[in-house]
């Protein structure tokens, strides 16, 4: 089954001071997540806006920023969880290994947050679900659960008894 979610990411700006001239750059990223069996594809592309400021000009220039994408095998993501309610609604992704999401703006410590619409609630609460059973399902959680059984038993304590 396919799932479809448009997103926008928050990354944070940059003002430079130089004498009596500023610049301030903000960046605008929106998107797709797209869940196709056990690859997790992620679609972006922005604009730039860049305000200079100096003693007698004021410029303003939005600058179209390069579309990119990547395609995650889910094995490699350890988690998707909603954050934020109704008032910051956003999807949680984390990685399961480093330098898995590092290619996303916004990226930070293997996690990266994908702000949706209020309206696309139920759609990311079915995003969030079918990401987690992708990621239980796949052969390398098999391979994990099997090596460390779920219902091993308990050794005693030194210096305790059964008894």
């Amino acid at each position: 089954m396919r799932f479809l979610l448009s997103f926008k990411l928050k990354v944070a700006g940059t003002d430079e001071f130089r004498g009596l001239k500023a610049t301030s750059t903000s960046y605008r990223f929106h998107g797709i997540l797209r869940l196709d069996g056990s690859v997790l594809t992620i679609e972006w592309g922005g604009v730039a806006q860049v305000q200079e400021f100096g003693a007698t000009t004021i410029r303003d220039n939005r600058l179209p920023l390069p579309d990119d994408s990547v395609e995650i095998p889910v094995e490699l993501l350890y988690r998707a969880a909603l954050a934020g309610g109704w008032w910051l609604p956003r999807l949680r992704l984390r990685a399961g290994a480093p330098g898995v999401l590092s290619m996303v703006p916004s990226e930070e410590l293997g996690a990266v947050e994908f702000w949706y619409a209020r309206a696309d609630r139920d759609l990311a609460i079915t995003m969030v679900a079918a990401i987690n059973k992708a990621i239980a399902d796949s052969p390398s959680a098999l391979d994990e659960a099997s090596e460390f059984p779920v219902h091993a038993p308990v050794p005693t304590p030194p210096g305790t008894s059964d008894a």
